[in-house]
């Protein structure tokens, strides 16, 4: 009798990829914080982005904003601010976004980029990054230090300069000259190859070798199903820290935390759905492993078959084991 014992491990794709998403940003946003409150702002800085990156949030871009205000990127913290105002759902982090909006529009430094006589494909950058034809000519907010221009076109040599922007308070004009027209060159000629002098080599067959193609998914797969469970302790402790602390900020009668109280209780019930999700899904996943190392020997290749699942709201594999 054959018996057909089909494993599909069913990621829930929609679900864990946000759910892991937000632990990735989340552990960003905590390491912003730490490095804020050790003075290493540039990390913290980078650490805040990231994270938005990932799973843009209006607390994040609140805290990425203060972060660049303390550099001195008025600019970028203006933008910051601006995008939170723009997300913000709850009342009281809109009102402190607005109001470092406003409070930062008159301190902007603003750089003007003018273009003397404009060529076909001509493209400007400002530290490496391209200038939108459509800001040519306007004043735009830039934060402030030692800004690189470059202008570049097909056909003429290109032009640099270096510009001073204010950190607060600057109107900068820079004007991008004409170019001048490119250097003609002489391509060589094509060396002559003596006939006598190629070698050909033929690559040696080599027969397969190192640990059969099932054992190295079922090596895969394991070490997913690991890392996801391992995700899944993390999430469940975490999820209990944050409780304590949402009771911790509201201990007295009169609770004068209750935004970031709410704030905690909310990514404590992300954080324990995560954890279910993952003891379940890595669970599944190291059983799948197992299964496929011990059937998945070199003498017995016909015994299982390894398929990608893929469906609207699932992504997995499915091994078909053969008895």
């Amino acid at each position: 009798m054959r018996n057909v014992i089909v494993i599909v491990v069913a990621l829930a794709a929609l679900a864990r990829v946000a759910l892991a998403q937000d632990a990735a940003a989340e552990v960003l946003f905590q390491d912003g914080d730490r490095l804020m409150r050790e003075g290493k702002l540039e990390e913290a800085c980078d650490a805040f982005e990231a994270s938005n990156r990932i799973e843009p949030r209006t607390g994040t871009l609140i805290r990425l904003g203060d972060c660049r205000e303390k550099r001195g990127q008025l600019a970028s913290a203006w933008s910051a601010y601006a995008d939170a105002s723009a997300r913000a759902k709850d009342p009281a982090k809109k009102q402190v976004a607005d109001a470092k909006v406003a409070a930062l529009g008159p301190r902007l430094s603003k750089l003007t980029i003018k273009i003397a006589q404009p060529v076909a494909a001509l493209a400007v950058t400002r530290d490496g990054a391209p200038v939108d034809k459509a800001l040519w000519g306007r004043a735009v907010p830039v934060d402030g230090g030692q800004l690189v221009l470059r202008a570049t076109a097909l056909g003429f040599e290109p032009w640099e300069q270096t510009v001073a922007v204010p950190i607060e308070g600057g109107d900068v004009t820079i004007e991008v000259p004409k170019l001048a027209d490119a250097t003609t060159t002489i391509a060589p000629r094509n060396p002559i190859v003596d006939p006598g002098l190629v070698t050909h080599v033929e690559a040696p067959s080599q027969e397969p070798t190192g640990l059969p193609g099932r054992r190295k998914v079922a090596i895969g797969v394991g070490a997913a199903g690991v890392i996801v469970v391992g995700v899944g302790v993390w999430a469940g402790l975490s999820a209990g820290a944050l409780e304590d602390d949402a009771h911790a900020l509201c201990a007295a009668v009169v609770c004068t935390e209750a935004v970031a109280a709410n704030d905690a209780l909310d990514r404590a019930r992300t954080r324990a759905t995560l954890a279910n999700l993952a003891y379940g899904v890595g669970g599944a996943a190291v059983a799948a492993a197992a299964i496929l190392w011990f059937t998945g020997g070199r003498a017995a290749p016909e015994r299982v078959a390894v398929t990608p699942v893929l469906t609207p709201g699932a992504a997995g594999v499915a091994a078909a084991v053969r008895f």
